[in-house]
Protein backbone atom coordinates (compact mmCIF):
# COMPACT_ATOMS: atom_id res chain seq x y z
CA UNK A 1 0.00 0.00 0.00
CA UNK A 2 1.61 3.55 -0.78
CA UNK A 3 1.46 6.48 1.53
CA UNK A 4 -1.02 7.49 -1.13
CA UNK A 5 -3.83 5.39 -0.37
CA UNK A 6 -6.08 6.11 2.55
CA UNK A 7 -5.78 3.51 5.06
CA UNK A 8 -9.44 3.12 5.32
CA UNK A 9 -12.19 3.73 2.99
CA UNK A 10 -13.95 7.32 3.56
CA UNK A 11 -17.14 6.28 2.53
CA UNK A 12 -17.33 3.07 4.89
CA UNK A 13 -16.78 5.70 7.47
CA UNK A 14 -19.18 7.91 6.86
CA UNK A 15 -21.75 5.16 6.38
CA UNK A 16 -21.28 3.74 10.01
CA UNK A 17 -20.97 7.19 11.92
CA UNK A 18 -23.93 7.80 9.93
CA UNK A 19 -26.31 4.84 11.34
CA UNK A 20 -24.18 5.31 14.48
CA UNK A 21 -25.72 8.89 14.68
CA UNK A 22 -29.01 7.61 13.32
CA UNK A 23 -29.60 5.59 16.33
CA UNK A 24 -28.12 7.80 18.75
CA UNK A 25 -30.47 10.72 17.10
CA UNK A 26 -33.80 7.85 17.54
CA UNK A 27 -32.42 6.71 21.19
CA UNK A 28 -32.69 10.70 22.12
CA UNK A 29 -35.67 10.79 20.39
CA UNK A 30 -37.46 8.02 21.81
CA UNK A 31 -36.42 9.31 25.48
CA UNK A 32 -37.34 12.75 25.18
CA UNK A 33 -40.60 11.13 24.17
CA UNK A 34 -41.23 8.53 26.62
CA UNK A 35 -40.51 11.38 29.50
CA UNK A 36 -42.79 13.75 27.94
CA UNK A 37 -45.17 10.96 28.27
CA UNK A 38 -47.79 12.48 25.71
CA UNK A 39 -50.52 9.92 24.19
CA UNK A 40 -50.45 11.84 20.87
CA UNK A 41 -46.80 10.61 21.07
CA UNK A 42 -47.93 7.02 20.87
CA UNK A 43 -47.60 6.64 16.72
CA UNK A 44 -43.91 8.24 17.39
CA UNK A 45 -42.67 6.22 20.00
CA UNK A 46 -43.90 3.23 18.24
CA UNK A 47 -42.32 3.56 15.29
CA UNK A 48 -38.97 4.58 17.25
CA UNK A 49 -39.19 1.80 19.11
CA UNK A 50 -39.45 -0.77 16.30
CA UNK A 51 -36.52 1.08 14.45
CA UNK A 52 -34.77 0.42 17.33
CA UNK A 53 -35.68 -3.38 18.08
CA UNK A 54 -36.72 -2.73 21.51
CA UNK A 55 -39.15 -5.18 22.70
CA UNK A 56 -40.04 -4.12 26.33
CA UNK A 57 -41.09 -1.78 28.33
CA UNK A 58 -38.39 -2.44 30.44
CA UNK A 59 -35.66 -1.53 27.31
CA UNK A 60 -37.14 1.43 26.52
CA UNK A 61 -36.78 2.68 30.22
CA UNK A 62 -33.26 1.29 30.11
CA UNK A 63 -32.68 3.82 27.35
CA UNK A 64 -34.53 6.66 28.84
CA UNK A 65 -31.97 6.06 31.60
CA UNK A 66 -29.31 5.93 29.42
CA UNK A 67 -29.89 9.10 27.54
CA UNK A 68 -31.30 10.96 30.70
CA UNK A 69 -29.71 9.39 34.16
CA UNK A 70 -30.80 12.27 36.13
CA UNK A 71 -34.61 12.67 34.60
CA UNK A 72 -36.80 10.07 36.86
CA UNK A 73 -39.86 8.62 34.64
CA UNK A 74 -43.16 9.60 35.04
CA UNK A 75 -45.52 6.90 35.76
CA UNK A 76 -48.11 7.74 32.77
CA UNK A 77 -44.78 6.94 31.01
CA UNK A 78 -45.23 3.51 31.31
CA UNK A 79 -48.68 3.71 30.37
CA UNK A 80 -48.11 5.25 27.15
CA UNK A 81 -45.18 2.38 26.42
CA UNK A 82 -47.59 -0.25 27.31
CA UNK A 83 -50.01 1.38 24.79
CA UNK A 84 -47.32 1.96 22.00
CA UNK A 85 -45.76 -1.78 22.70
CA UNK A 86 -49.39 -3.34 22.89
CA UNK A 87 -48.68 -4.49 26.13
CA UNK A 88 -51.48 -3.87 28.48
CA UNK A 89 -51.87 -4.74 31.82
CA UNK A 90 -55.00 -7.28 32.17
CA UNK A 91 -58.14 -5.19 33.15
CA UNK A 92 -59.20 -5.50 36.91
CA UNK A 93 -63.03 -5.99 36.20
CA UNK A 94 -62.50 -8.34 33.35
CA UNK A 95 -60.52 -10.50 35.49
CA UNK A 96 -63.30 -11.17 37.44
Amino acid sequence: MSSAEPLLDRRAIEDAFGRLGDRLARRGVVAMKVLAARRRDGDDVRFLIQRLGLTSVEQVLAVCADVFPDEPVPERARLVLEDALGAHPPDQDSAH
